[in-house]
């Protein structure tokens, strides 16, 4: 069958091996005169005395050495036979091997990408802790509302002093609280990396939308960006109060 297929791809290939058959057959036929011919020199031994049969026989041991080298040369025909099955099944794997190499290039791509992606969904992670941080801004911002109130009332009569100590202190915890608004608006720009992050994800799932773990850790960033997003949404609302 790998010879047909040979002969499919190369016609010139066939039109020579049929050609080398028909030699073969007729190499089958000289052989067969070669058996004749021997026993031709046995008569020959009783025809020494006939000039004319003598040199026809002459010729015809000339041809039988003609017949030798052909029958040589069909040997050699047998082995370049050999070979070229041999040549035929290495191709097959060559052809093999350099499947396996696009796809050993396709595959290094996906590790690298999947690298990349891991290092996204550990930034998201960071991102939750610090949305945490900013609901506890939050409690500060509410306890800051509380101190404007005691200011008000330290406009009354001394028995509120010592509550205006306590209250001094907690004007120094504004001032810290002020350090910790410049660093929600910090906050403020990582959520809108988290989006692009979220765009990110969504490029990664149509690009490995066959694989279950990639769309497992889509879903995962999925909620965590939403779970951000809801929380930063009533921390805005209390600082514009």
């Amino acid at each position: 069958m790998q010879l047909r297929s040979e002969e499919k791809q190369n016609p010139g290939y066939s039109c020579l091996l049929g050609k080398q058959v028909a030699a073969c057959n007729l190499l089958t036929k000289q052989v067969t005169a070669g058996n004749l011919l021997t026993k031709q020199v046995s008569a020959f031994k009783l025809l020494s005395n006939k000039g004319a049969s003598c040199n026809l026989l002459a010729e015809q041991v000339a041809g039988f050495s003609l017949l030798g080298e052909q029958v040589s040369g069909c040997y050699l025909l047998g082995e370049q036979v050999a070979g070229c099955y041999l040549l035929t099944e290495q191709v097959a794997a060559c052809q093999l091997l350099a499947k396996k190499v696009t796809g050993c290039y396709l595959l290094t791509e996906q590790v690298a990408a999947c690298q990349l992606l891991a290092k996204q969904v550990t930034g998201c992670y960071l991102l939750g802790q610090q949305f945490t941080g900013c609901n506890l801004l939050a409690e500060q911002f509410a306890g800051c509302n509380l101190i404007g109130e005691q200011v008000a009332g330290c406009k009354l009569p001394g028995k509120q002093v010592a509550g205006c100590k306590l209250l001094s202190k907690q004007v120094a915890g504004c001032k810290l609280l002020g350090k910790q608004v410049a660093g929600c608006k910090l906050l403020g720009k990582q959520v809108a990396g988290c989006k692009l992050l979220g765009e990110q994800v969504l490029a990664s799932k149509l690009l490995y939308g066959g694989a279950n773990r990639w769309r497992a850790a889509g879903h995962h960033a999925d909620r965590c960006v939403q779970e951000l997003v809801g929380q930063v949404s009533p921390m805005s609302t209390d600082l514009l109060n």
